[in-house]
């Protein structure tokens, strides 16, 4: 279970993916139903493939630099970004075992190797 203190840091992740999937969360009801855990096996679901990117705590870091982030993540490891009706709406699937590292994905996108 993520504990309070990590909520602070998670809490873009889970409402970014949340609204992707329609999903109503909140900091009370995610702690206190476990609702965290239920969107961290579904999010793993919902994975084609998991692009490795380097992250901040800073809240300063919003949402535009993390998918900026993301494409030259991308683009060095040789994989391109396919839109689906331009949706931006990215989500970051994260654990407790890698706390210091992000995981992009999007629902609505997919990620491809390029050959």
């Amino acid at each position: 279970m993520v504990s309070k203190e990590k909520w602070k840091f998670y809490s873009l992740v889970f409402t970014t993916w949340a609204k992707a999937m329609d999903f109503e969360i909140t900091e009370e009801n995610a702690i206190e139903d476990g609702r965290i855990d239920f969107i961290l096996e579904n999010i793993e679901k919902e994975l084609i493939i998991i692009v490795e990117v380097k992250y901040t705590e800073d809240q300063s870091k919003t949402l535009d630099n993390l998918i900026n982030e993301g494409f030259k993540q991308i683009e060095k490891k040789k994989y391109y970004w396919a839109f689906e009706d331009n949706v931006k709406l990215m989500a970051i699937a994260l654990k407790d075992e890698y706390i210091d590292k992000g995981f992009i994905t999007n629902v609505k996108c997919k990620i491809k190797e390029v050959l």
